[in-house]
């Protein structure tokens, strides 16, 4: 019985395994442009705004897709970080992102600009005091776009690393 049991339960992790398909979207290059608060704020929460460029157009490969891209900036892993690193991370600036323009005949880039706002599992939202802590050793938070592609058979996506100055952030913060 026990040999069955091996061998049905291996049957079915290949099985599972197969059947996520590949994405096909391209992994991105992404180049920070801007940190900054938004134009309105929110009453309660402290969003601020990343602006960034991508070589490719996120927005229409996740839209076949089906996905709900975020940009994720991680204050505890190494800017190699992959999605379980994500999923065992606790503190990370996240958000979703949407296309501004793109300006094709200068750079071939695709402008983006994401809400953010600083999050621990643990206790919901960083207030100042602790992402002003995390960021004391640090002099950039890599960020990267990501896509689990709940519901669906994808396989997860993450974009290459972009890093934002931590600079950038204290200039914001600190205002």
């Amino acid at each position: 019985m026990r040999p069955l049991y091996i061998y049905l339960s291996t049957f079915l992790s290949i099985l599972a395994i197969s059947c996520s398909k590949d994405h096909e979207i391209p992994i991105a290059d992404l180049e920070y442009k801007e940190f900054r608060s938004p134009h309105k704020k929110h009453p309660r929460l402290d969003i601020y705004e990343v602006f960034f460029f991508s070589n490719i157009d996120l927005d229409s490969f996740f839209i076949k897709k089906g996905g709900s891209p975020r940009l994720y900036c991680s204050l505890e892993n190494s800017n190699n970080f992959d999605i379980k690193e994500i999923t065992q991370n606790n503190r990370n600036l996240s958000g979703s992102f949407y296309f501004l323009n793109q300006n094709k005949k200068q750079s071939g880039k695709f402008l983006f600009r994401s809400e953010v706002f600083f999050y621990d599992k643990d206790d919901e939202f960083l207030n100042k005091k602790r992402i002003l802590k995390l960021l004391s050793n640090k002099s950039c938070i890599p960020c990267k776009v990501e896509e689990r592609f709940y519901l669906n058979t994808y396989k997860p996506y993450l974009s290459n690393s972009m890093c934002i100055p931590v600079k950038d952030i204290l200039k914001v913060i600190n205002e």
